[in-house]
C-alpha cells in the first residue's frame, strides 16, 4: 500500500510540475491576433516592413519613431505637424513581394520634408538567402509599377 501511495504522489507531483512549467512559459504565440513573434532582424532599416508589431517585441532603434509617435509634434519652424515623424520622414508605402526563390523584395517609399519642398525616395531591397538569384529586371519592373512617378528609385 505504501508503494502505491508513493507512485500516486510521484505522478501527481510530475503532473503539477508540467502544468506549472507550461503555464509560466512566455510563448507570445497568441498575443495580438494569433500571430507568432516576428523574426529578429539585425539589418539597419525600419523593421516595420517585416511586421507592424516588430517594436512591440524588440527594443526600439533609430527607426522606431520614424513613422509613429514623436514626443514633440512641432517642425523646425514651430508649426504643429502631425503627418511627419522624426526627422521629417513619412513612410508612404511599404510592401513585401515574394519571389520564387528564398528571397523577398521589400519596397519602402518615403516622403522627406526639406525646407520648401518634399522629396520622395522609393527604396527596393532584395533580402533572403537566395537574393543573388532574383533577376534585376524583376526588381526594376516592380519599381516601375509600384513607385510613384516623382519618386527617386534606389535599388539596393
Amino acid at each position: 500500500m505504501g508503494a502505491f501511495r508513493n507512485l500516486v504522489a510521484a505522478i501527481g507531483f510530475a503532473a503539477a510540475a508540467i502544468g506549472v512549467t507550461a503555464a509560466s512559459a512566455d510563448d507570445d504565440r497568441y498575443r495580438g491576433g494569433g500571430y507568432d513573434r516576428p523574426e529578429r532582424c539585425d539589418d539597419d532599416h525600419d523593421h516595420r516592413t517585416h511586421d507592424p508589431r516588430y517594436y512591440d517585441y524588440y527594443p526600439a532603434d533609430r527607426y522606431y519613431r520614424a513613422g509613429g509617435y514623436r514626443g514633440d509634434r512641432y517642425d523646425d519652424y514651430g508649426r504643429y505637424d502631425d503627418r511627419y515623424g522624426y526627422g521629417g520622414r513619412r513612410i508612404v508605402k511599404s510592401r513585401v513581394y515574394n519571389t520564387r526563390y528564398h528571397a523577398r523584395i521589400h519596397l519602402v517609399e518615403e516622403e522627406i520634408r526639406y525646407r520648401d519642398h518634399y522629396r520622395r525616395i522609393c527604396t527596393l531591397d532584395v533580402r533572403g538567402p537566395d537574393r543573388r538569384y532574383v533577376p534585376h529586371g524583376l526588381v526594376r519592373r516592380i519599381a516601375a509599377n509600384e513607385c510613384s512617378r516623382r519618386a527617386e528609385i534606389r535599388i539596393i
